[in-house]
């Protein structure tokens, strides 16, 4: 599962449009759509863990949660990745 899969389904859970989620991180729209779409956050830069720290604190997340996730989901087990992807889904947040 990719960082911008992880961000869609917590934003989407936040009942959040891109738009919603960009006013409140201060990132703009057409960067969050691109790291959701997974053509922006696959460098290990500086400026990508700044805004995903952004992100998290606009979704109200712990830090370093989105990455967490992201590397949970590399475990090459694919009844871990159905269970982690449905328990992200039927989060309230």
């Amino acid at each position: 599962m990719q960082i911008g899969e992880i961000i869609r389904i917590f934003r989407i859970a936040n009942d959040y449009t891109i738009s919603k989620l960009s006013e409140i991180s201060g990132i703009s729209a057409s960067y969050l759509s691109e790291i959701e779409k997974g053509k922006k956050g696959k460098e290990n830069s500086k400026k990508l863990y700044n805004n995903i720290e952004k992100i998290e604190k606009a979704l109200q997340l712990p830090k370093n949660s989105i990455e967490k996730l992201h590397n949970f989901s590399k475990i090459e087990n694919s009844d871990f990745k159905r269970t982690l992807l449905y328990a992200l889904t039927m989060m309230d947040l």
